[in-house]
């Protein structure tokens, strides 16, 4: 992927937030492609998500180098299509303090089979998730036990 100039320049001006690990203010910025960002970084030996306090629509969109993603006790929310089509995620842990995750969220994810959630399937339950934030089959692992994003589906249907 080569950088564009427009990043490049972003990049120049808001090095002091990013060597700060302040993301929030440099992806609130940000208008350009948010997953080109993210690749940038993450090449760049940089993980957002360490200091994020929310995850941007299309944060990774489509980046194939994503293996494991950790939403860390700071995050609140995920955005739109964050993750969608990251086909080589395997790992991913969800903070009980994650209240949202977005539509189409983790969809496409190939390899992601098992998400860990620090919290009860109870807490689980009151994550609003969005219209196919999961592929179906994804198992979440509880502190109390399991259940499947399907499992989830049905119990807000009901």
């Amino acid at each position: 992927m080569s950088i564009s100039i427009a990043l490049r320049k972003f990049i120049n001006e808001y090095c002091d937030k990013i060597n700060n690990n302040e993301f929030d203010d440099v992806y609130a910025d940000w208008t350009g492609n948010v997953s080109e960002l993210t690749f940038v970084l993450l090449q760049s030996g940089i993980d957002p998500l360490d200091t994020l306090g929310y995850v941007p629509d299309y944060y990774a969109n489509n980046l194939t180098i994503i293996r494991d993603v950790k939403l860390n006790d700071e995050i609140v929310e995920v955005g739109e299509h964050a993750f969608t089509k990251c086909i080589n995620l395997e790992h991913l842990f969800i903070s009980s303090s994650v209240e949202e995750i977005g539509a189409w969220c983790f969809y496409g994810c190939e390899k992601l089979k098992e998400a860990t959630y620090d919290g009860t399937i109870e807490k689980l339950k009151q994550v609003h998730m969005h219209r196919l934030s999961f592929e179906f089959d994804v198992k979440f692992i509880c502190t109390d036990g399991q259940v499947t994003f399907m499992d989830l589906l049905k119990s807000w249907l009901k």
